[in-house]
């Protein structure tokens, strides 16, 4: 029996003429989070949106990726009638819901009739409907006050609807509907649960992270990847900015008085956030801050640590208990993760008595020992970026549709874009034709340089359209085996030039290398290759291999 989801709209519906913003910034979002799950025919009509669910498909995967979609009032489950008349609404009702009336005692019948051209009201449809169902269950007795379960029929343009009755969505805005922001993620409980309530309410989310290693461990760090892993599952593709921070506390704690600790860390924080938000094209931040929770975090101190900041800052727990966070945290599936007793950087070097009521010329005070600005810039320019984004690469139906939406979405945010892919086959010397095929749709779509890995194995590279697809370096350093049977490898750089007015892709060179500084076996030390004979061989693989180009490179220029 053919399923189809029915997903109603929420709150947009309220829009006025900027409506269809909205709208298509929905359907966006549904098809590209629905791409990793199945190859399902999405569409929207009287603000119900269809999800054709395929034969083949895992309808509970499809419905529970329906239910993390913001922008979703509700979700029905429900069976298509072959034909749009009462004789096979009643067949699809008795099949596709007889576990129900097994389950039920008493039913009703509830119908929507948005073909205003069928010949029957909704209050005919309903008791015809009901009558013969009444029929088909004696043992179900009709209650229209409270019954155990409700037989909904929907009488849409093309199709009739069987189901049980919607369950509710995600609620709130779509994703991106609302503009950007950055969530401060610090591992605990309240900030993956803030950034859930912002981004329910249409907010994009950018990941910041402040990393003090070595107080803090790798596995720390581990742990706030696997949060914006779990919020990804809400809110779609997410990036994480880490922060190094250690300097940064090690001069607060050397030059300030401890019971400033704290709120001098935090106004580095918050200028930090800003200004990798303001980068990365956030107009707000986000902290999970709640009034009162800790010393930090009271009205004084709030205060002061948000003086420092321009863009405004979105605390959605501020009047929440723990209780209240907690519950949300089990719901998104962070509190597990949340509560893996690897600190953060925020108990590093923490006061014994914090001061709960700062004044702000004691806090400058404080401050005038360190060099701010200085250790602000330091800290933006070691930023590492975590993509938190695809699992697999073995669905390229899906990825011929996916990747060129999301390149083009970051081109439209970002001046410059590279695109790494993990592709094709083992020990292959030359690209397949779905490789040949998503590098160039990457190209179309807006990527400046494509450069892919996996193969073990160098491949050639292919100019399309003045941009430059590097279908595998082969291997940098590789522990894998012992005694590889190919070494080569190879560096490939590239210049652009960058003016206030534009980004000019220069040209490229490469550097010949080998992985081992050995050739009899892989001592796990890359190497420049020197031998001109070893330089010719790797530059002859690349040339032959490139004939099964459509527009290889013709030559291979080293090293500037």
């Amino acid at each position: 029996m053919k399923e189809v989801l029915l997903l109603k709209c929420g709150e947009i519906v309220l829009k006025g003429l900027n409506r269809k913003t909205f709208e298509d910034r929905l359907l966006k979002n549904l098809k590209r989070r629905m791409a990793h799950v199945a190859d399902c025919e999405i569409s929207m009509r009287q603000s119900v949106v269809y999800v054709e669910i395929p034969d083949d498909a895992d309808a509970d995967a499809v419905m529970e990726c329906a239910s993390r979609v913001f922008g979703f009032a509700t979700i029905s489950r429900a069976a298509v009638c072959p034909e749009k008349t009462l004789e096979s609404v009643i067949a699809t009702a008795k099949d596709y819901l007889a576990a129900n009336f097994a389950a039920a005692k008493t039913f009703k019948v509830e119908t929507k009739r948005g073909d205003k051209k069928f010949p029957m009201t909704s209050t005919e449809i309903s008791q015809h409907v009901g009558g013969e169902l009444a029929d088909l269950f004696p043992e179900v007795r009709p209650d229209m006050h409270h019954p155990d379960l409700v037989v909904n029929v929907e009488m849409r343009e093309k199709y009739a609807f069987v189901h049980a009755g919607p369950v509710p969505g995600a609620g709130g805005m779509p994703i991106g509907s609302n503009g950007r922001a950055a969530l401060l993620l610090s591992g605990g409980i309240d900030s993956p649960v803030a950034g859930w309530m912002m981004a329910k309410r249409g907010l994009e989310l950018v990941g910041i992270h402040f990393f003090s290693y070595p107080y803090t461990s790798e596995r720390a760090k581990e742990k706030v990847l696997e949060l914006g892993r779990k919020l990804t599952a809400w809110c779609g593709r997410m990036s994480v900015m880490v922060v190094p921070f250690t300097k940064i506390q090690e001069e607060i704690r050397d030059k300030c008085h401890e019971e400033l600790f704290t709120l001098v860390m935090r106004r580095f924080m918050m200028r930090i956030a800003e200004k990798v938000a303001v980068e990365y094209g956030c107009g707000a931040l986000i902290t999970g801050e709640s009034l009162g929770q800790v010393a930090s975090q009271t009205m004084p101190a709030m205060a002061v640590t948000g003086a420092v900041c321009e863009l405004p800052v979105f605390r959605p727990c501020i009047g929440m208990d723990k209780e209240e966070i907690i519950r949300i945290a089990r719901k998104i599936d962070t509190f597990e993760t949340s509560i893996l007793p690897y600190e953060d950087c925020c108990t590093v070097f923490t006061p014994k008595h914090p001061n709960t009521k700062p004044k702000m010329p004691k806090i400058l005070e404080a401050e005038s020992n360190l060099d701010v600005e200085t250790l602000v810039d330091e800290a933006v320019k070691g930023v590492e970026i975590a993509m938190l984004s695809y699992q697999t690469f073995d669905r390229y139906d899906t990825l011929f549709t996916q990747v060129p939406l999301d390149v083009a979405e970051a081109k439209a945010k970002y001046p410059l874009v590279i695109v790494s892919f993990h592709w094709g086959a083992e020990k292959d010397y030359a690209p397949n034709s779905n490789q040949q095929k998503m590098g160039k749709m990457a190209i179309d779509a807006g990527a400046d340089l494509v450069v892919g890995h996996h193969s073990h194995r160098i491949n050639p590279i292919e100019e399309y359209n003045g941009k430059y697809i590097v279908y595998s370096l082969g291997n940098f350093c590789f522990s894998g085996n012992s005694k590889p049977d190919d070494m080569s490898s190879f560096l490939f750089q590239i210049r652009w030039r960058v003016t206030d007015a534009e980004i000019t892709q220069e040209d490229f060179r490469i550097i010949p290398i080998r992985i081992s500084s050995r050739t009899d076996y892989n001592d796990f030390t890359p190497t420049v290759l020197d031998k001109a004979t070893a330089i010719d061989g790797l530059l002859t693989t690349l040339k032959e291999n490139g004939k099964k180009l459509d527009n290889p490179v013709s030559e291979y220029p080293l090293d500037w």
